[in-house]
């Protein structure tokens, strides 16, 4: 651990020894990308996942051929899973499915550390969620047949936080034009629902079209 903390520190102290007006650069680029999603908490016994999509932009500021920063908008951010729940009810079996559809409008401010004279980079850095999307769908089926269905919306939803970490490439196609992949893994702090201790947990692989502005 204190050797990785040392190697970091380096990079940031050579990046802040480059000449900042000469090396200062501005891109945009529309984002698309995929969550994987886990579900996990002390309050349900089962840990859930499933799939959502991605929709954004972001902006790049790159102070040295190190050091940067990335904002991120991501106007669509699917956190949805789904979860089931074996059950006995009156010496029958049972079991529930719960679909969760849940997506924020997701603000990010990263750190970004490029490393010199290749096309990687890594970010790491805090984001925040605000809740656009929150609806629930449970069937409960015992002996093989539907008992019991519900839907409605998930209620007293809080805003979320995370603390996201991840690596990209800057693939240049042009002068002026980067292809930017990128997979990151956000840990999920904040509960989804107050006094409920369950968490999203997300993987996500995204694409970016990165256009320089300076």
């Amino acid at each position: 651990m204190k050797n990785i903390i040392t190697i970091v520190l380096v990079i940031i102290l050579l990046g802040s020894a480059q000449p900042l007006t000469a090396q200062f650069g501005l891109k945009i680029a529309p984002m698309i990308g995929v969550n994987y999603n886990i579900g996990t908490g002390s309050d349900i016994q089962n840990s859930g996942s499933g799939f959502g999509p991605v929709f954004g932009a972001q902006v790049d500021l790159d102070f040295s051929p190190i050091i940067g920063i990335v904002t991120k908008l991501q106007f669509y951010d699917d956190r949805s899973w789904s979860h089931s729940q074996e059950f006995i009810s009156q010496g029958r079996p049972g079991k529930f499915d719960e679909d969760l559809s849940i997506a924020y409008t997701v603000v990010e401010l990263l750190l970004k550390i490029s490393i010199p004279h290749t096309i990687v980079h890594f970010i790491t850095g805090p984001a925040l969620g605000f809740t656009i999307e929150n609806t629930y769908n449970y069937i409960e089926t015992v002996s093989g047949f539907p008992s019991q269905r519900s839907n409605g919306t998930i209620q007293n939803t809080l805003t979320r936080f995370e603390f996201k970490l991840g690596s990209g490439f800057d693939i240049p196609v042009s002068s002026r034009i980067d292809i930017s992949p990128q997979l990151s893994f956000g840990f999920g702090i904040t509960n989804m629902v107050q006094d409920i201790s369950v968490r999203i947990l997300s993987f996500q692989l995204s694409t970016g079209v990165k256009f320089k502005i300076i």
